[in-house]
């Protein structure tokens, strides 16, 4: 894991010495415009959509920094479910319990190439952006309700409530995207949108036990994510 992390960022740093060189010549066909909002909406390899906006400056010509909030859901509402050892009770960790969405702050910085123009005026710019960033989690340490119910036909009164909290979840990862960017200048942007990060969609229940066994929920590599983008500099 600590292996691919690191390869990952061998990647990035070449890419931004490779970029460097060519920004310094190059000319900023966005200078009078330092500030950028974009509204992104896709879906990631747990089949959960997802809907980022950002805001960002770019203080200087082809880099700046972004602040963007991360909101998605749980697939099925991260239902759980099971029997307790003497077999009296059904649990259950249903769909109405709290952190059913996902929240999360995603602060980075943004590496532009320069743009290859189109159009009479030169007014349609075509650019890739680079940006490496954080995820974090701020409500990663939730409380979650289980409720309980007699395990016998016919009985669905709940009899007892229980609060379980996973106190063991992160609440940092990092994540890096790369976006091909369409603009059309005083009108809009258009992006194509790829994320990928060690983000755990189910890190903040996975540790949570119940009935002295851990929850099972589905865990993969990475969390890579595909969106468009639409976005406006002012």
């Amino acid at each position: 894991m600590k292996q691919s992390v690191i390869v990952s960022f061998k990647w990035i740093i070449l890419l931004v010495l490779l970029i460097v060189p060519i920004v310094a010549n190059a000319k900023d066909v966005t200078k009078d415009k330092k500030w950028k909002f974009e509204i992104a909406a896709g879906i990631n390899n747990y089949s959960a959509w997802e809907i980022e906006p950002a805001i960002t400056y770019q203080p200087i010509p082809y880099v700046g920094i972004t602040i963007g909030a991360l909101f998605s859901d749980i697939p099925g509402g991260g239902y759980c479910s099971g029997i307790t050892h003497n077999e009296q009770w059904l649990w259950t960790m249903s769909s109405d319990s709290t952190s059913n969405a996902v929240f999360a702050l995603r602060p980075s910085i943004q590496l532009n190439t320069p743009s290859l123009l189109f159009g009479q005026n030169k007014d349609i710019a075509l650019y890739f952006t680079l940006s490496p960033g954080l995820t974090i989690i701020p409500f990663a340490k939730n409380r979650f309700e289980v409720s309980y119910t007699p395990n016998r036909p016919g009985a669905y009164e709940l009899n007892k409530l229980d609060w379980k909290a996973n106190k063991r979840a992160k609440f940092l990862y990092a994540h890096v995207k790369g976006i091909l960017s369409l603009e059309i200048k005083d009108f809009g942007i258009l992006s194509l949108i790829y994320t990928c990060s060690n983000y755990d969609f189910y890190g903040e229940r996975r540790d949570i036990t119940i009935e002295g066994s851990r929850l099972n929920f589905e865990k993969k590599r990475f969390t890579h994510a595909v969106a468009m983008g639409l976005g406006y500099r002012f």
